[in-house]
C-alpha cells in the first residue's frame, strides 16, 4: 500500500518519510484520482468531503431502511395469510390488511428518485407492474373483508388469490431487473 502523510500535515509541508503513516484505501483512490485531474488539467481538483459525501451515504441508508420497512409489511401480508392458510381458516385478518398498508406505502416511497446513485435509472414498468399487482391484491383484502363482516365465507378464489400475487409481487420485485 502506497505511503502519505499524516491528514494533519498541510499541503505545503514536507513529509517526513520516518513518520509518515498508511493511507486507507479510499483516500490512497482519491489522491491518484486529484493527480490525474491535475495532470490532465493543470488545475488541482477538489476532493468531495464531508457534508456532501456524507449526505449521499445518509440518503442511501435512509433508502435501506425504507426498504427493510417495505420487506417487513410484505412478510406480515404473507405471514398472516399463511397462518390462516395452513391453520385450516380461510378468512381475511386485520393484519393482512396492515402488512398491504405497510407495503403499499413503502413502495410508493421507495419509487420516488431519492437516494439513488447518480446515472441509475428508475424501471417504471416494474414499478407500475407492482402496484398494479398491489391494488389488485387490495381489491381481493376488500371484497373479501366485506363478504367476511356480512356472515359469508371467503370465496377460495378471493383468498388463495391473495397469497399467489402477494408471492408474484415478491418474485417481480427479486427477479425484475
Amino acid at each position: 500500500m502506497p505511503r502519505c502523510a499524516p491528514l494533519w500535515w498541510s499541503a505545503n509541508s514536507t513529509p517526513d518519510p520516518s513518520r509518515s503513516l498508511r493511507a486507507p484505501a479510499f483516500v490512497v483512490v482519491e489522491r491518484a484520482r486529484a493527480q490525474r485531474e491535475r495532470d490532465e488539467t493543470g488545475y488541482e481538483a477538489v476532493v468531495p468531503r464531508g457534508r456532501a459525501t456524507g449526505y449521499a451515504e445518509g440518503m442511501e441508508t435512509l433508502r435501506q431502511i425504507v426498504v427493510f420497512v417495505h420487506l417487513i409489511g410484505f412478510a406480515t401480508l404473507f405471514g398472516a395469510w399463511a397462518v390462516e392458510a395452513f391453520g385450516g381458516q380461510r378468512r381475511f385478518t386485520r393484519l393482512m390488511q396492515i402488512g398491504l398498508a405497510i407495503a403499499g406505502v413503502a413502495g410508493l416511497i421507495l419509487a420516488a428518485p431519492w437516494g439513488l446513485a447518480e446515472g441509475a435509472d428508475m424501471n417504471y414498468a416494474k414499478i407500475g407492474t407492482k402496484l398494479v399487482v398491489l391494488l389488485i391484491i387490495g381489491a381481493l383484502l376488500g371484497i373479501g373483508s366485506a363478504r367476511q363482516r356480512r356472515g359469508d365465507a371467503v370465496a377460495p378464489a378471493l383468498f388463495w388469490g391473495v397469497g399467489v400475487l402477494t408471492l408474484l409481487n415478491a418474485g417481480i420485485a427479486l427477479l425484475w431487473g
